[in-house]
Formats: C-alpha cells, structure tokens, sequence
C-alpha cells in the first residue's frame, strides 16, 4: 500500500500499483521515484516517512512541514532545511545518514537519505 504524502492527506489505503490518492487525487510519487510506505515520526518542523524507490531500495524522506507557509518563519525553517541537506552532503561518517539527494516537489521540501537496516535474531 502507498501513503499520500500530501500534508491533511496521509491516506494509506492506496493501492500498490495506484499513481494518484483515491482520497484527495494528488499524486503518490514524489520526483517520479519514490513512494512512501509508512510514517514513522514528526519533529518540530518537519516529518519523517520509510520509503522506498523505484530500484525498490528502502529509504527515508524527510519532509518540511511547516503551518504557514509565509512569512518570515517559513523563510527561516527553509532556510535550516536546505542547510541541513547541504551539511549532510558535506559529512561521510558511518553513523551520518547519507544524503542521495534534496528535492522540492508541490511546495514541500524534501531530504532523501539512505535508511541502515539490520536484522538481528
């Protein structure tokens, strides 16, 4: 199943092969790549989903999600959203996500980085 990941959308019940949410219509696929599986957390100004791209690697979106999107708060969490992409991209360290890559889909703003999974018994 595929989650919208549009914010006041986040309807789940959207089918594997679905390109569009059967709920607001938008679409599912962000840059054409990736679909969101799950939601797994919010902070202060952004969410957090496990997704998974078109070579079906697992990843994580992050996406800045902000209340107003005007203003000079929103200039500012943009701001700290792009630095943050650009820190990352700057820093190799095993336990530092890597960033693939900084996208901006329908106004939302995106980070994209790799997601570790170990399985352990």
């Amino acid at each position: 199943m595929k989650l919208c990941p549009h914010i006041g959308c986040l309807y789940s019940q959207n089918s594997d092969t679905a390109r569009f949410c059967n709920k607001c219509s938008g679409q599912l696929l962000l840059q054409d790549r990736y679909h969101l599986l799950c939601f797994i957390g919010c902070g202060g100004f952004s969410r957090t989903f496990l997704a998974v791209d078109e070579h079906k690697n697992r990843c994580v979106i992050k996406q800045l999600c902000f209340p107003e999107e005007n203003g000079e708060s929103f200039q500012k969490a943009v701001k700290l959203f792009s630095q943050e992409a650009i820190r990352l991209h700057e820093l190799q360290h095993l336990q530092i996500p890597q960033l693939l890559g900084y996208f901006e889909q329908s106004e939302y703003h995106h980070l994209r980085d790799l997601l570790a999974i170990r399985i352990t018994n």
